[in-house]
């Protein structure tokens, strides 16, 4: 058109571009809204099928499960998929076409180059297969190592007060040094394995151009074929070039998306251990009746934690579980809330085995007051209203009132719409016990599940609330699982619990008669009492249990009971740390604690746990040497101490008392040895 000047063709031919120009900008915005909007929808509804797959699972995969990976999900692995849904069509569909229509048109223009260009260009594919496996490999080992990262991270801003009390910061931060040139070291492969599989098909393509350029300037040379031939085919050779290019520098995005796939399916493809039948019967109008009939169970397949469990709750009782720690009394409560199904024998209500019922049905009948319960991010309305979601606000208030915590909320300057905050930090411990009481209330279930309620509140506020949680155990069935035996005086019935095994039951009277278990552990509890202000107290026949102070006379006695201290601790705190010069020795009024070790690597070896009545430091009333382990406090705790200066001080004028007490001071160090040994 150009060469003969004609301007009415040319004419034609510009308006067609100008039209199809229009065309395909319309068609291109039309098509960057509608795959917008694909997009968007296809990340939700992974999203949603990933997160409703979650909660379907039962406890035990999240008690294995990292938090780091999980939500490594939601984001690096979600993040990968939609970048590579993103340039789905400009970075691979819309090439790739190209390709292929070019690869029809090049055939028209010469056959016999064509046929040679389409025989030579899929070698230039051989760098991308090589790098692409490559690639795949290096991406799933970079998101293990940025949900290690991440777990890392989490454990370090939770642990805070525990690394500010032993100097770990620099044995922390080491450690995440460590971490972050290991994801350094795999992101660089990452990306040097990604960049091959584009620059390795940028050389094929590269070195392909010049071989059809030879074999089409020798065709040109012999007269096969017309210069204008030639540039037509190189410049659409060119533009297919353009094209296999984009598509191989879309590859490496591919790849990481189909790792992340691959982990996202992973996690869609565990099986809930707990069976939901979908024709489960419904428990709608059952009356609280539980049996265990020869119930076992073990959170590992190796381990019991439950043993021939043979047990019948009668409607409207109220049980009490108690033992030491790890005795399995948490695990009943687990297994009565269908958290998790037995390995042996069957859990009924109503006549019921709870694997044949409806779970909705089942968590229907219950309410459950843990011993930390959660606020959710939310007004305070909203918080109470989760036991009945169709509540009138004259029932959140009422059953507010029932809780105690009523007037607290009217005083807040934005009442029931005051916002709980993250956990529940805008309330103290003993408001958001009295809020999850209120939840229970306003739920009005069948049974009334209590696990460690009190536990890790202060006496006086647990006082209070054990008055409220009786008054609204009355006329339904309740089980409670306690360390602290005075709060189950009133129950109908009790179990004690050793080893997974049921060791005595009977009345709070009955257990006492037995002389046995049950009386000991009362009798180790027993002997404190609490002041008006809070300062506690011990009797001289509870000192006489304790080794160190059963040698003591009773005068002596006296005055050592005038020099203990009272002291508090919220959870998480540390009491004593491991190196530490011991001044003075704990006795445990009320509260939770463990006993840990750091191995050579760091780790936190857990000892012991202890709780009411028992008592930690003993050695260092006579012996100023470093502590042999770290105490941290699970629970609110109340203490009695006694400092060694004073407590020497009132025996050093009698040398037998003296070597007495020495000689109970080696036999504790003995039996110390013999708990680290094991």
């Amino acid at each position: 058109v150009l060469l003969a000047n004609n301007q009415e063709v040319l004419a034609y031919v510009i308006g067609g571009l100008l039209i199809g120009a229009v065309l395909v900008s319309a068609v291109g915005l039309v098509r960057d809204r509608y795959y917008a909007i694909l997009i968007a929808r296809i990340l939700r509804d992974i999203r949603a099928k990933l997160f409703v797959h979650l909660h379907n699972l039962s406890m035990g995969f999240f008690s294995q499960a990292k938090s780091g990976d999980l939500l490594g999900h939601f984001s690096t692995d979600l993040t990968m998929v939609e970048s590579a849904i993103a340039g789905g069509v400009t970075s691979l569909i819309l090439p790739a076409l190209d390709v292929f229509a070019s690869c029809i048109l090049l055939f028209f223009i010469d056959w016999r180059l064509a046929i040679v260009s389409m025989l030579v260009w899929p070698m230039a594919l051989l760098g991308p297969r090589y790098f692409a496996p490559k690639v795949s490999m290096v991406s799933n080992q970079l998101q293990q190592t940025k949900a290690a990262t991440l777990g890392i991270i989490q454990e370090d801003l939770s642990a805070q007060p525990v690394i500010k009390v032993f100097n770990l910061a620099d044995d922390i931060i080491a450690k995440f040094k460590a971490q972050n040139e290991q994801q350094t070291d795999v992101l660089a492969r990452v990306g040097f394995f990604s960049s091959m599989v584009e620059r390795s098909a940028n050389i094929g393509i590269l070195f392909l151009q010049v071989v059809l350029v030879g074999i089409g300037a020798l065709m040109v040379s012999k007269q096969l074929l017309t210069i204008g031939s030639l540039a037509a085919f190189q410049t659409l050779f060119a533009s297919l070039s353009y094209s296999l290019s984009e598509v191989t520098r879309y590859l490496p995005r591919l790849v990481e998306a189909n790792c992340g796939i691959q982990r996202i399916e992973k996690i869609l493809s565990e099986v809930p251990a707990l069976d939901e039948r979908k024709d489960g019967k419904a428990l709608d109008n059952v009356d609280g009746e539980l049996t265990f009939r020869d119930v076992s169970f073990g959170y590992e397949k190796d381990r019991m934690n439950l043993s021939n469990i043979d047990l019948v709750i009668e409607p409207g009782k109220s049980v009490a579980f108690v033992g030491p720690s790890g005795s399995g009394k948490s695990t009943v409560l687990s297994l009565a809330m269908r958290s998790y199904d037995p390995v042996q024998g069957s859990v009924l209500m109503g006549g019921i085995d709870l694997r044949e019922s409806s779970l909705a049905s089942l968590r229907n009948q219950l309410a459950v007051v843990f011993q930390e319960s959660f606020l959710f991010d939310l007004p305070v309305r909203d918080n109470i209203r989760i036991g009945k979601k169709d509540a009138t606000q004259e029932e959140i208030e009422a059953a507010a009132r029932a809780a105690g915590i009523h007037e607290t909320i009217m005083k807040m300057p934005a009442g029931y719409d005051t916002m709980a905050g993250e956990k529940g930090k805008n309330f103290s411990g003993g408001q958001r016990q009295r809020l999850a009481i209120a939840r229970a209330i306003l739920r009005n279930p069948r049974i009334l599940i209590l696990d460690e309620a009190t536990s890790a509140l202060d006496p006086s506020t647990e006082a209070s609330i054990n008055e409220t949680l009786l008054q609204l155990s009355k006329s339904r069935t309740t089980l409670s699982v306690t360390h602290r035996l005075s709060s189950v005086v009133n129950c109908d019935r009790i179990y004690y619990l050793e080893d997974g095994k049921i060791l005595e039951h009977g009345s709070y009277q009955d257990l006492m008669a037995q002389n046995g278990r049950f009386r000991d552990l009362w009798e180790k509890q027993h002997g404190f009492s609490f002041s008006e202000n809070g300062n506690a107290s011990v009797s001289i026949e509870r000192m006489l249990a304790i080794p160190i102070f059963s040698v003591l006379d009773r005068p002596v006695l006296e005055d050592c009971v005038q020099m203990f201290t009272t002291e508090t601790a919220p959870p998480d705190r540390i009491v004593t740390a491991e190196g530490d010069i011991g001044s003075s020795m704990y006795i445990i009024v009320r509260g939770k604690v463990e006993v840990f070790k750091r191995n050579d690597a760091g780790k936190e070896i857990v000892l012991t746990t202890l709780s009411d009545g028992d008592y930690f430091g003993e050695i260092s009333l006579l012996r100023s040497v470093p502590r042999t382990a770290s105490v941290r406090t699970l629970a609110h705790c109340v203490f009695m101490t006694i400092q060694n200066q004073h407590f020497l001080e009132l025996v050093k004028h009698s040398p037998e008392l003296l070597k007495k007490l020495e000689e109970t001071v080696e036999s504790r160090l003995k039996r110390d040895k013999e708990i680290m040994r094991s």
